[in-house]
């Protein structure tokens, strides 16, 4: 049960009081590849950047124990 070192979100409060009900947000993926074709000594780096905008309800809100 331990919190993501670099991904994830904790609400603090219900989205009853914001536009729509809902949260708004942005999830972000980045992925930096190395490649390399076996054989022929050709390598290569590339990065990846993909976003998604998201809305999200928070109905309620609990202390959760371990």
């Amino acid at each position: 049960m331990a919190d993501s070192p670099d991904c994830g979100h904790r609400f603090k409060a219900t989205s009853a009081g914001g536009p729509g009900g809902r949260y708004q947000g942005t999830a972000t993926s980045k992925w930096d590849i190395d490649w390399a074709v076996t054989g022929s000594g050709q390598t290569g780096q590339l990065t990846e950047v993909r976003q998604s905008a998201f809305t999200v309800a928070v109905g309620e809100i609990q202390v959760v124990g371990q």
